[in-house]
């Protein structure tokens, strides 16, 4: 999971420095940065997933009131200060004067100001719904029977609520228009994905229909979703979104590979270094989209390289400010957790 932490948000910063992202004419490094990021938007699915192999299943460690107060404790509360200091830095950096004009709706709606936010706010419904979804599991798996079809099953709707219906809905609009599978939020897939993939041995052949999969997912966004984004087909978020087609196929890929992998053989210090790194991940996460703006600015948009700087820089300047500040005690327990 280390590992997945690492890289995931490397990839993340990276979406969030690529000239790509926002432009759908043919610039430099076009192409390039398609393929990148046909791998990199497998990284906000994939820490989903990992909080649901991590959480569900809570149930039967601790009490309900104990996760919420553990879990909401350790977003609540960094959700508005980082929210804060996004105002802050459009109001200052940006000369946004308006981002003040109305503070009431500023705080209910702090993802205007930090827009990674957003992630938080989906991970608190996803929370909302853990414990159904553990003590359902859970539950199951207390039974003697094998538990391994109920989890192909769970995944099933859960894919079929989260992709399947959407992309229906997309080209007939009003379809099953009264019929939601996944209550509360789609992003559940992720987490009950994760969870399974964990928890279930894989066949060889299993293996192997997963990485076929998710090489057609990687071919789906990288090489289909740029031709169609340069054409501007008006249903490009079948490719190119969280629920794109192929998005649910690259995230199982890249969590069976990592956990079918034996990092032992890395050196110990190897192995420590990505520990330490992982437990940096929230942190770049909240801080990571104003220090690369403002080194967008400084750079400009110029294709590849110029992403590739933007992106190595902010993530090096994320990581040394992340680890300092986590160096106090305060800052560690409730402003970079």
């Amino acid at each position: 999971m280390d590992v997945l932490n690492v890289v995931g948000i490397f990839l993340v910063v990276f979406l969030h420095s690529r000239t790509a992202y926002f432009s759908n004419q043919p610039v430099n490094g076009y192409w390039i940065e398609y393929l990148i990021s046909g791998i990199g938007v497998a990284a906000v699915p994939l820490f989903f997933a990992i909080s649901g192999a991590n959480l569900i299943g809570f149930t039967r460690k601790m009490s309900i009131r104990d996760f919420f107060k553990k879990r909401f404790s350790k977003i609540i509360i960094p959700y508005f200060i980082w929210g804060i200091v996004g105002a802050l830095y459009q109001f200052f950096c940006l000369d946004n004067k308006k981002i003040f004009e109305n503070p009431i709706s500023l705080l209910c709606n702090l993802q205007q100001a930090n827009a990674p936010l957003w992630f938080l706010m989906v991970l608190a419904g996803i929370y909302v719904l853990m414990p159904l979804f553990s003590a359902a599991i859970t539950a199951i798996e207390d039974q003697t029977e094998d538990p391994t079809k109920f989890y192909y099953y769970l995944v099933g709707i859960c894919f079929a609520g989260s992709v399947l219906i959407p992309i229906a809905r997309s080209f007939i609009p009003g379809f099953l228009s009264q019929f939601d599978i996944i209550p509360g939020s789609e992003y559940i897939l992720y987490p009950v994905m994760g969870y399974v993939l964990l928890k279930i041995n894989l066949t060889r052949q299993q293996r192997a229909a997963v990485y076929i999969l998710g090489i057609l997912g990687f071919l789906s966004f990288g090489a289909l979703g740029a031709i169609t984004s340069l054409k501007g087909w008006e249903h490009q978020s079948i490719l190119t979104s969280y629920f794109g087609i192929g998005v649910p196929f690259i995230t199982a890929a890249l969590f069976v590979l990592t956990k079918q992998t034996n990092f032992s053989r890395l050196s110990p210090k190897i192995c420590n270094a990505i520990t330490k790194l992982s437990r940096l991940t929230f942190g770049i996460y909240l801080i990571h989209i104003m220090p690369a703006d403002a080194l967008r600015r400084i750079v400009g948009y110029n294709g590849f390289r110029s992403d590739l700087l933007v992106c190595v820089v902010t993530w090096a300047f994320c990581v040394a400010t992340v680890w300092v500040l986590r160096k106090i005690p305060v800052a560690k327990r409730w402003v970079l957790p």
